[in-house]
């Protein structure tokens, strides 16, 4: 394990990739550690379709927790791929995968976010389109008018 963490930091992947595929050939499996410094180092290096590749090929048969989830579903927020990010975080519930409080953070970042965007144009779309500007901030649409 500690090869493999060397191998990760020096973003030596293929070197990394191999000792983990020897160590699952001899009968040993990785701890989560391992996986998830991988997956990290693929991400890093913007290998994201190996790494959902990595993830999905270890994901039956490896006992997957929440710090191996959760580098995923930073990866998906870092392709901007929102919905798979939550598809995966239903999946974590469904299971009972408690993810690490970081990652809530940055999903509960996301969805607020998204819930001010989305205040923001549904109020925008309420705006009558035949009113001056003094009108606009009188009924509370314009806070303040340009100099």
């Amino acid at each position: 394990s500690d090869l493999i963490k060397m191998y990760c930091h020096a973003s030596l992947l293929e070197d990394a990739d191999r000792a983990l595929k020897q160590m699952r050939a001899r009968g040993l499996t990785p701890d989560t550690s391992s996986y998830a410094e991988f997956l990290t180092a693929l991400v890093r290096a913007d290998q994201f379709m190996r790494a959902e590749a990595y993830f999905n090929s270890i994901r039956a048969d490896t006992p997957i927790n929440g710090r191996i989830w959760g580098r995923v579903i930073e990866m998906y927020i870092k392709m901007k791929n929102i919905d798979q990010a939550y598809a995966l975080v239903d999946e974590c519930l469904e299971k009972k995968i408690n993810l690490e409080s970081r990652v809530r953070n940055l999903l509960w970042s996301i969805s607020k976010k998204k819930q001010r965007v989305e205040d923001y144009l549904k109020r925008f779309e309420k705006i009558p389109g035949n009113l001056s500007l003094e009108e606009l901030q009188k009924q509370g649409y314009v806070h303040s008018l340009p100099n």
